[in-house]
């Protein structure tokens, strides 16, 4: 359930990749797929 959670943390309403810091992408781009 944790990944639901990450996923609509960091996808908006529209599924669209918000604009996170880069820090928190790089932390956050093992768990959802990118690189």
């Amino acid at each position: 359930l944790w990944r639901a959670k990450v996923f609509a943390a960091v996808l908006d309403k529209e599924g669209k990749p918000r604009r996170l810091p880069a820090a928190v992408k790089e932390a956050l781009a093992p768990y959802i797929g990118g690189a």
